[in-house]
């Protein structure tokens, strides 16, 4: 829960301020950055392995939850930035313009105004990337190293001794169960605002 906690709220926000400036702001050369930005989706993530661990290595993060955290501050994740990125855009621009009347910046406009009217989006967002943060298994387990630090995904397959005859089927079992329910538990209370964000994306379209 503490790494999931820091790299969900971390990840939701900057991809929530990135996603704000590609769709409220005029900044040359956006539409290519843009661009470029999704591009990176096609790059396969196996392929980006061994150059984050050596420089993750060489910053001494290595047995420390920085490198499975801090990444995700630096808004981690093109799909979900064009999927805020297109809820933000349907939001009229007449919006800011009145707010910018009176007096506000566009730091406001984002945290007051914006971001309250994409709570929906935001929910969906916020769901997969706690998915994906809790499900995790390769990341966690190569750069965290000491089962004091395993995330419960590591420790459920440390669970599972190729060598034993004999498996703790029970234990095994039972520590899986147990890893869903907080999956179980945030599909409960979120599913209204997905299904909202679903019906409103396809009224718009």
């Amino acid at each position: 829960m503490f790494y999931v906690t820091l790299a969900l709220a971390g990840t939701l926000i900057s991809i929530a301020a990135v996603a704000y400036a590609f769709s409220r702001i005029e900044w040359p050369g956006r539409n290519v950055v843009f661009f470029l930005m999704l591009a990176t989706m096609m790059i396969p993530p196996q392929a980006l392995i061994v150059p984050q661990y050596v420089f993750f290595n060489k910053l001494n993060w290595v047995g420390t939850f920085n490198p499975i955290i801090i990444p995700g501050y630096f808004a981690g994740g093109a799909a979900m930035i064009f999927l805020l990125r297109q809820a933000m855009s349907q939001i009229p621009k007449e919006l800011d313009e009145s707010a910018f009347v009176d007096g506000a910046n566009h730091l406001q406009i984002w945290w007051e105004i914006v971001l309250p009217l994409v709570k929906a989006p935001m929910a969906t967002v916020a769901t997969f990337l706690f998915v994906g943060a809790w499900n995790s298994l390769l990341t966690p387990l190569m750069y965290l190293q000491t089962v004091e630090l395993y995330t419960l995904p590591v420790y459920v397959s440390t669970l599972y001794n190729i060598n034993n005859t004999v498996q703790q089927w029970p234990t095994i079992m039972t520590a899986a169960v147990l890893t869903t329910i907080p999956l179980i538990i945030l599909f409960f209370f979120a599913q209204r605002f997905i299904l909202e964000s679903v019906v409103v994306s396809g009224l718009k379209g």
